[in-house]
Formats: structure tokens, sequence, C-alpha cells
């Protein structure tokens, strides 16, 4: 286990709601994404911006959802990269949505920045203190 980790013993609430908001939020990103729009708005920078905020959202949310004594980086970043191109293949079936590799390559993007991002907070030494004496001052 690596140096940076953060022990906690025990299941909390905080774990509990996070999760299920993060399965929510998965089944929004989902629906949302297999919503008919207008050409118009379908193929441009907006989008590709969007895909990437999403899945650094995702990411990053999954991972503190998650965060435990055993840290799954690996799974969470490996299912939100599937879940992207899981939702390409389904909007090559909707109409006026396509299969776009682009879009694909923003949430990787996303992916990584959260993940990095995630674990730049974790190396800082405030969010250390803060997680270990919440954590401390479990029973």
């Amino acid at each position: 286990m690596g140096g940076n980790h953060i022990m906690i013993s025990r299941h909390t609430a905080f774990s509990t709601i996070a999760r299920v908001g993060w399965f929510l939020a998965l089944i929004v990103v989902f629906w949302q994404t297999l919503t008919p729009v207008p050409l118009e708005f379908s193929a441009n920078f907006n989008d590709k911006v969007g895909h990437f905020l999403v899945f650094m959202i995702l990411t990053v949310w999954g991972l503190l959802a998650w965060y435990s004594s055993q840290p799954r980086h690996r799974q969470i970043v490996a299912f939100l990269i599937l879940f992207g191109i899981v939702i390409e293949c389904a909007q090559y079936f909707v109409p006026t949505r396509f299969f776009s590799l682009p879009d694909w390559g923003a949430d990787i993007v996303g992916v990584i920045f959260g993940l990095i991002g995630f674990r730049y907070f974790l190396s800082t030494q405030l969010s250390s203190k803060l997680l270990t004496q919440d954590f401390q001052r479990r029973p």
C-alpha cells in the first residue's frame, strides 16, 4: 500500500450517499446522451469541453465514493473509460447522434485529469489532515 493512502476502517454514511449519487449521475449521463438533439448542437467545441468536464467530475466523485483502505483507482478509471465507449456505441443508434472517437477521447482526457487532480488532493497535507481527523473521531 502506498504512503499517501489514509486508512479508513469502516464504511461511512458519506461513502454510501456518494456511491448512490454516483450511480444516479451515471444513469442521468447515460440517459442524457441517448436523448436526440438538433444536429447543430451535436458536434462543436463545447461538446468536447462538456465530455471532458463530466468525466473529470465522475472520476473524482467515483474515487471519493470508493476511497477506503483498499483504493480502487484502476477499477474506477477502467469503468469510466468503458462507460464512455458504451455511450458512443449506443449513440450510433440514436437519431441525430453518432459515434465519435473525439468525444471518447475527451472522456478519457477528463478521466485522466480527474485522477491527477484526485491524487494531487490526496498528496496535499491539508487533505490528509482533514480526512485523518474526520475518521479518527469516529468510534
